[in-house]
């Protein structure tokens, strides 16, 4: 059909352009055949009586004469349309078969037999294409435009999305570069500081430790904690009185920074004040957070550790004289040997604490938790155990007085406390 709308719109032109121009209707024939269709049955054209048709066009515009009759332009278009159809056969579905000249192939040139045989090719490859599309690949394919709209919609958002990132990141490194350049200069001053501390001048150690004050103020929880550690290791090697008294400052502020959000992990692994000189050292409600604390043999006398949590402390032989525990918790601390005269233990929490061949006297122990506490041996003399909790504690060899003994007797739990010999009989006498 359309090869003879072709056909026809050709015709038409040229009879309108070049009047007189041959019209050569068997030509037409030919070549319809020749791209491979051949209608069967279809009727003879006969254009007057010659088998070639050389009649000449009128030269009035758009006339043909036909057998001797004149008809106008478009009698002459359908009757090329309609004679071109018959010649080259209803189109039928696309099959190698309809498709494929039937011409034997001995009729046939090589070059002949070469198209057909190309045309049948691209005749089986547009078969197989039409039965893929129309199978579960068709319906594949029909979902392509939403497929295609989709994947742009995803593309322009990460797109977006990666802008957005980048644009906050840019942001926040802006919004840090002052605290990053802050803390670069800490460090740099805290380096000098630890410099001048480990002089051996008196002048620059003050310079140092007053450096140090400052950096502390301003320093995040990282620095905190180095601040923590440098200064423990200060004042357990000794620096000069003045010198001391500002590094116990600076160490007090930092620990309780480092400790500010109970919430978190332990800023440090251990606390170690061995032997350190820090007389009047105030934790007071301090949270270590039950990380491993020693100060043994560490001087802290008059110590304010009000409130304090140092679970599990250890301060062998350490000397707490006159120092304020009241409610702190030490849980199964180890004070052996301790000095603890005259010190407040008033409501702490001493629950299976050691105090073997230690120095209490004088203390006072009013409503303490001293569950499995252990007193072996130590120097009770004028203790207030009054409303404490003793149960299951231990008082086997402690050198006890009459008046610790009365006290003991205003406990709770004391008949299930353990007692030598020789204290059961002052029991039974105070009784």
């Amino acid at each position: 059909m359309l090869i003879g709308l072709h056909l026809v719109h050709k015709t038409v032109r040229v009879g309108r352009e070049r009047p007189g121009t041959v019209c050569n209707f068997p030509r037409m024939l030919a070549l319809g055949r020749q791209l491979g269709y051949r209608g069967a049955g279809s009727p003879v054209l006969r254009c007057g009586a010659a088998p070639f048709c050389r009649n000449r066009l009128s030269p009035m515009p758009l006339m043909l004469k036909i057998n001797g009759t004149r008809a106008p332009g478009l009698l002459l278009a359908l009757a090329c349309l309609v004679v071109t159809c018959l010649a080259l056969g209803t189109p039928r579905t696309a099959s190698a078969a309809t498709l494929c000249p039937s011409v034997p192939a001995e009729q046939l040139t090589p070059l002949e037999q070469a198209q057909r045989l190309k045309i049948c090719q691209e005749t089986r490859r547009l078969e197989i294409d039409n039965d893929r599309n129309e199978g579960a690949l068709g319906d594949l394919l029909a979902f392509g435009p939403l497929v295609t709209a989709l994947a742009a919609i995803i593309a322009v958002g990460l797109t977006f999305f990666k802008q957005q990132r980048d644009k906050s990141r840019e942001a926040a490194q802006d919004r840090g570069q002052p605290q990053l350049e802050l803390q670069s200069r800490c460090d740099e001053q805290f380096a000098t500081a630890t410099g001048n501390l480990g002089s051996e001048a008196a002048g620059l150690q003050a310079a140092g430790a007053s450096s140090l004050l400052r950096i502390q103020q301003r320093s995040d929880s990282e620095l905190q904690r180095e601040i923590v550690l440098f200064c423990a290791a200060q004042l357990r090697i000794g620096v000069g009185d003045r010198v001391r008294q500002i590094v116990m400052e600076v160490f007090e502020k930092a620990l309780r920074a480092s400790f500010t959000d109970t919430s978190a992990e332990p800023a440090l692994r251990d606390l170690s004040l061995d032997g350190a000189q820090i007389p009047g050292l105030n934790l007071a409600d301090v949270d270590l957070m039950r990380i491993p604390f020693s100060a043994n043999r560490a001087n802290l006398v008059g110590a304010i550790l009000r409130g304090a949590d140092l679970w599990g402390l250890k301060a062998f032989e350490a000397d707490l004289r006159e120092s304020d525990c009241a409610k702190v918790n030490f849980g199964p601390a180890v004070l052996n040997g301790a000095i603890c005269r005259r010190s407040n233990f008033a409501g702490a929490s001493l629950s299976s604490s050691k105090w073997r061949d230690a120095d209490v006297s004088g203390a006072t122990f009013m409503g303490a938790r001293l569950q499995s506490a252990d007193f072996r041996c130590a120097i009770l003399q004028g203790v207030e155990f009054s409303h404490a909790n003793l149960n299951d504690a231990f008082f086997v060899g402690a050198h006890v007085d009459t008046a610790t003994m009365r006290t003991i007797l205003k406990a709770n739990n004391w008949r299930k406390a353990h007692f030598d010999p020789v204290q059961q009989s002052a029991i039974a006498a105070l009784s």
